[in-house]
C-alpha cells in the first residue's frame, strides 16, 4: 500500500512500513518477511529530523509543514500520524490537551486532509496520557483519544484502539504508547485486536528464553541484573532489567549500573552513561540510524571541518525520544498486508459506552483498549474491553544487560549522590550494587590470587553488599568492646517477641562476625560480593539477648527494610523499647554512612517537619467536635466554677483531646512515615494529585506485587482507590499500611 507519513520524526513508522526493511529482530526469529508498504511522503518540519530522513529515505519527497500541505496524495493507502505528545502526556504537569495545546493540536490538520481525501486506512499513535482526562484545567478538559473518535465518527471512519509495549517484542525498552487504527471500509478491531496474548509459561516451549511477562516472574539474580538510573528524575526508582521510557530529555542523563559479578574486573563499565548506539537499538533502528541529525548541513555554507560529537550525540539522543518504535509499527505493516484474514473474536466481551466521555475522578482515564465499528451511531456505538493485554506476539525477552553492547562514559560522582540523594527522601528502596556502583564503590567482581593466609590483613576483608561501605565508618563491637569481633553491621532481623508461637516482626539488631573465620584459602579465588559464611553474633538493639545465626542472609538489608519496619504493628507493651531501639539503630546507620545521609539531613523537605492535622477527615471531624464541645461546655459553666479544679480538668481534657489529634491524623501519619523513608506514606501526601499515577501494590498473601493505578482520593477517610491491572479494584486504601513501589 502506499503510506504517507505525517509528524514523520526520524521515520520510525516510516522504517516499519518500508518494503526493504527487514528488522533484526525477525532475524532472530527467522521470520524474514517485510511489511510491504511504500512510504510517498513525509511531512516533518525539525531541521535535525529532515536530515536523518534525507540520508535513510533519499527517495521519499518531504513536505516541510503540515499547515502547508493541502490535500492528500491521490493513490494514498494509509495515513500515519505520530502527532506530538507534549501536551497529553502526564509527564507534564501542564498538559494542556488537543483543544488548548500549541503542539498536540496540530492533529487537527489530520482531519483536515481527511475531509477533503478519506484515505482507506488512518493510523496515530501517541502516549496513555491520551486517555486520561485533563483536571488540571477549569473545567476539565476531555481527554485526547475523545477529540479523535469524535472527528472519526463524524468523517464516517471506524475505529479500534489499544495499548501496546515495546517490551512485549524482546526489546527491554518500557514504552507504551496508544495506537488507534480507523478504516473506511475494513474491520479496525481485525488489525489491532485480533492477536492478544496471556503467557502462561507457554513461551519455553516456542523459543529458547522467556517472553517479557515470564522473564518478570523470575527471580532477580544478583550476577544477572542491570538498573537503569535518570539522573534528573526523582519520581520513579531505578527499573531493573528493563530501560525506562526514553524521552527527548532523559536520554542524555540516563546511566546503567550493572552488578559486578557481571563486569570481569573491567570496573569503568560498572557505571556508564547509556550509549546512543544502544538506544537506537532499543527502538528498533540499525546503529547508526540518527549520525546524520547533526550538524545541519547549510549548502549557503562551508561544511564544518570539526564535528562536536558531544552535541551530535546529545541531539541524537534527542531526536530518538520523539520517535516511534519500529517494531510495532512492523506488526500493524504486516497486519495490513492482508487486513481481512485475522478477526477478532471477543466482541462479546465489550462493554457499552454509558456516556459520551466516561471517566471522572473517581475513573480518571478511558479504558485501555475500546473500538467502534458503527460510526453512524457516534459515542452510542462504543465499546471497552478489559481482557486486552500490551502484548499482541510473543517474543523471546532479551534482558537489558545482554541486550547493550556499549557504554563507555563515566556519569558524574556529583550528580550521582544528588539523585541517590533525591530517591532516598522519595522513600525508594535502592538495591545495594545500585548505590556502590553510582558512588564508585566497588571493587573488582573477581579477586585475583590472595597469597597465603598470612598475607590477609583485615582490610583485605571483601566488602559486602548489605551496606553501603565505609572505611572510616566505626568497626567497634556494641556489646563486647574484645578484638574478638569485627565488622559490625546493622540490620533487621525478622524475630517472634514472646516465643515461637508469636507473629514475627522485624527488629533492629547489629550483626557481628569474629575474626577468627574471616580468613580464607590464600589458594582460592573469592567473589568480592560473596559473604564468607561464618558463624556470626546478632545482638538485639534495646535488649541483651544475643541470637546466633550461621548465616548473614538471613537478615534483611537496614537500608531497603526501614520504611516497613516503621509502619509494622508492634504490641503495646513493647512499642516504646522498640522506638528507641530503632532510632538507636538508625543513628548508628547514618554514623556508618555519613557522606550520604549528611546530604540528606541537609536537604530534608522543610514542610515534613512542620505538618499539621489536615481537619478534613474523619479523625479530625471527630475530635474537633470533641474539643469544640468539651469548650462549649467551659463557657456554660459560672464563674466561680471556671476558677475551681473542674476548670482544670476541662482544660486537660481539651490539650489531652489536641495531642490525639496530632497523633491519629492520617496526614500527621504519613508524615512521620515519609520522612522515614516509606513510599507509600509519600503517595498518602500527594492526596488527589495521586491520581492517575501507576504503582505497584503488595499483596502480602500471594507474596507478589501488582500493578494498579490510582483513581480517587477521598479526603474524608484520606485513603485513595485504584483500579488494578486485572481489572480489581480496591477501594479505601490506606496507603501509609501498604507497600507500595512508583511505577
Amino acid at each position: 500500500m502506499k503510506v504517507v507519513s505525517l509528524f514523520s520524526g526520524i521515520g520510525g513508522i516510516d522504517l516499519g512500513c518500508d518494503i526493504h526493511f527487514i528488522p533484526e529482530f525477525v532475524n532472530l526469529l527467522h521470520r524474514l518477511v517485510n511489511a510491504g508498504h511504500e512510504i510517498i511522503l513525509q511531512v516533518e518540519n525539525n531541521p535535525h529530523c529532515i536530515q536523518v530522513l534525507k540520508t535513510n529515505f533519499p527517495a521519499t519527497a518531504i513536505v516541510l509543514d503540515i499547515v502547508t500541505l493541502q490535500s492528500l496524495p491521490a493513490e494514498t493507502d494509509i495515513v500515519v500520524a505520530g502527532f506530538p505528545c507534549q501536551d497529553l502526556s502526564t509527564e507534564n504537569h501542564n498538559r494542556a490537551g488537543i483543544e488548548k495545546g500549541l503542539r498536540s493540536s496540530l492533529v487537527s490538520h489530520v482531519f483536515r486532509l481527511l475531509r477533503s481525501k478519506k484515505a482507506p486506512w488512518v493510523i496515530f499513535e501517541n502516549v496513555p496520557g491520551l486517555l486520561n482526562w485533563h483536571w488540571n484545567q477549569t473545567p476539565p478538559q476531555q481527554p485526547g483519544i475523545a477529540h479523535i473518535a469524535r472527528e472519526l465518527e463524524q468523517l464516517g471512519y471506524r475505529w479500534a484502539y489499544r495499548v501496546v509495549d515495546l517490551t512485549s517484542f524482546g526489546i527491554p525498552h518500557s514504552r507504551a504508547r496508544v495506537f488507534v487504527v480507523a478504516s473506511i471500509h475494513g474491520d479496525p478491531r481485525d488489525i489491532l485486536l485480533s492477536q492478544n496474548i496471556h503467557c502462561q509459561g507457554q513461551c519455553s516451549n516456542m523459543f529458547p528464553g522467556l517472553c517479557y511477562t515470564c522473564s518478570c516472574q523470575q527471580p532477580i539474580s544478583d550476577s544477572d541484573t542491570v538498573a537503569c538510573v535518570d539522573l534528573g528524575e526523582k519520581r520513579h526508582p531505578p527499573y531493573l532489567n528493563v530501560l525506562h521510557c526514553l524521552t527527548t530529555a532523559n536520554g542524555r542523563r540516563t546511566c546503567i549500573v550493572r552488578n559486578m559479578c557481571n563486569n570481569n574486573n573491567d570496573t569503568k563499565k560498572v557505571c556508564t552513561m547509556l550509549d546512543v548506539r544502544d538506544a537506537e537499538r532499543l527502538f528498533g533502528f540499525p546503529e547508526g540510524w540518527t549520525e546524520s541529525c547533526y550538524p545541519i548541513i547549510n549548502p549557503d555554507k562551508p561544511a564544518a571541518s570539526k564535528i562536536d560529537y558531544k552535541i551530535q550525540t546529545q541531539k541524537r539522543l534527542s531526536v530518538l525520544g520523539n520517535s516511534c518504535a519500529v517494531p510495532i509499527f512492523f506488526w500493524i505493516g504486516q497486519q495490513l498486508n492482508e487486513p481481512y484474514i485475522s478477526k477478532f473474536l471477543m466482541a462479546s466481551l465489550g462493554k457499552p459506552f454509558v456516556a459520551e466521555c466516561p471517566g471522572s475522578r473517581e475513573t480518571s482515564a478511558w479504558p485501555r483498549c475500546a473500538w467502534n465499528v458503527s460510526p453512524q451511531l457516534f459515542w452510542k456505538g462504543r465499546y471497552g474491553i478489559s481482557g486486552i493485554s500490551s502484548s499482541p506476539q510473543l517474543y523471546p525477552y532479551i534482558k537489558l544487560g545482554k541486550f547493550l553492547r556499549y557504554g563507555d562514559e563515566i556519569p558524574n560522582l556529583t550528580t550521582c549522590k544528588k539523585i541517590l540523594v533525591r530517591l532516598k527522601k522519595q522513600g525508594f528502596e535502592l538495591l545495594d550494587f545500585v548505590v556502590n556502583g553510582m558512588l564508585g564503590r566497588y571493587k573488582p567482581a573477581i579477586q585475583e590470587h590472595l597469597g597465603s593466609s598470612s598475607d590477609v590483613s583485615d582490610s583485605d576483608e571483601p566488602q559486602y553488599p548489605f551496606i553501603i561501605p565505609d572505611d572510616n565508618s566505626s568497626r567497634s563491637n556494641p556489646t563486647n568492646n574484645s578484638d574478638e569481633f569485627e565488622g559490625e553491621k546493622i540490620m533487621f532481623v525478622s524475630y517472634s517477641l514472646h516465643g515461637d508461637m508469636s507473629p514475627k516482626v522485624l527488629w533492629p539488631v547489629v550483626s557481628v562476625r569474629t575474626k577468627a573465620t574471616t580468613i580464607s584459602n590464600g589458594n582460592s579465588v573469592i567473589d568480592s560480593y560473596t559473604p564468607i559464611t561464618s558463624e556470626y553474633h546478632l545482638a538485639l538493639m534495646g535488649s541483651d539477648r544475643i541470637l546466633f545465626s550461621s548465616k548473614e542472609n538471613e537478615c534483611q538489608e537496614f537500608f531497603a527494610s526501614y520504611g516497613r519496619a516503621r509502619s509494622q504493628s508492634i504490641c503495646s507493651s513493647q512499642k516504646e523499647n522498640y522506638i528507641l531501639s530503632i532510632d538507636q539503630a538508625l543513628a548508628k546507620f547514618r554514623a556508618q554512612n555519613l557522606d550520604y545521609f549528611d546530604i540528606f539531613e541537609r536537604e530534608v523537605t522543610p514542610s515534613l517537619k512542620k505538618a499539621q492535622p489536615c481537619g478534613r477527615c474523619k479523625v479530625c471531624i471527630k475530635v474537633n467536635k470533641r474539643v469544640c464541645d468539651a469548650k462549649r461546655k467551659s463557657l456554660q459553666t459560672s464563674e466561680l466554677r471556671r476558677q475551681t479544679h473542674l476548670m482544670k480538668e476541662e482544660q486537660q481534657v481539651i490539650k489531652e483531646l489536641s495531642r490525639s489529634l496530632y497523633d491519629s491524623c492520617p496526614l500527621i501519619l504519613s508524615t512521620r512515615l515519609a520522612h522515614q523513608g516509606h513510599q507509600g506514606a509519600a503517595i498518602a501526601l500527594l492526596q488527589a494529585g495521586a491520581i492517575a499515577k501507576r504503582v505497584k501494590i503488595l499483596w502480602s498473601h500471594d507474596n507478589e506485587f501488582f500493578g494498579a493505578t490510582i483513581t480517587n482520593f477521598d479526603p474524608l477517610s484520606f485513603t485513595h482507590s485504584v483500579v488494578y491491572d486485572d481489572a480489581d479494584e480496591d477501594l479505601e486504601l490506606k496507603m501509609w499500611r501498604e507497600i507500595i513501589i512508583s511505577m
